[in-house]
This record gives C-alpha cells, structure tokens and sequence, in this order.
C-alpha cells in the first residue's frame, strides 16, 4: 500500500506551531474537505504522538482524501512508530 502521509520532525522550537498540517489543494479541491482531513489528522496526532520534545510536520498526498478514519489512523500510527513517537505503543 502506498503511503499517503509523510511525517517530518524538527527540534523544538518556541516559535513555530508544535504541529503543522500540510492538505494542499491538489489533494482535496474544496476547503471543506481539506479542513475535514486537517480535523481527522489532528485528532489522531492528539490522542497518539508524543509530541513534547518535537515539532510534527504532517504532510498529505494525493489519495488520502478516500481513506476512511481507521484507514488513515493507521497510516499516521505506522509512520509515528518509525520515528518513535507513539504514546503507547
């Protein structure tokens, strides 16, 4: 299955946003659904990532869009689990 999420990490930084959602327009046309996929990343990113000591960019490819919750739940944890940042693995 094709990765449709590319976690980077960067040291922690005062002045940037712990967290950064990347969903451009090539992705989903219509703010709505980007905003959806921002939502859902999001959500995921809370409640599993241990993000204290780095900042997360998340960036999103075509094709994400069509995957369901658990889907891209799935996608995020795998990625989150290569650079060791699961809460509770």
């Amino acid at each position: 299955m094709a990765s449709f999420v590319i976690v980077k990490t960067g040291p922690k930084n005062t002045n940037l946003p712990a967290l950064t959602i990347v969903v451009s327009k090539k992705v989903a046309k219509k703010a709505v659904q980007r905003n959806l996929l921002k939502r859902r990343i999001r959500a995921i990113v809370n409640t599993t990532a241990q993000k204290k000591e780095k900042n997360l960019m998340i960036i999103t490819k075509a094709g994400v869009e069509k995957l369901s919750f658990q889907e891209l739940k799935q996608e995020i944890v795998s990625q989150l689990n290569k650079l060791s940042l699961i809460l509770n693995p």
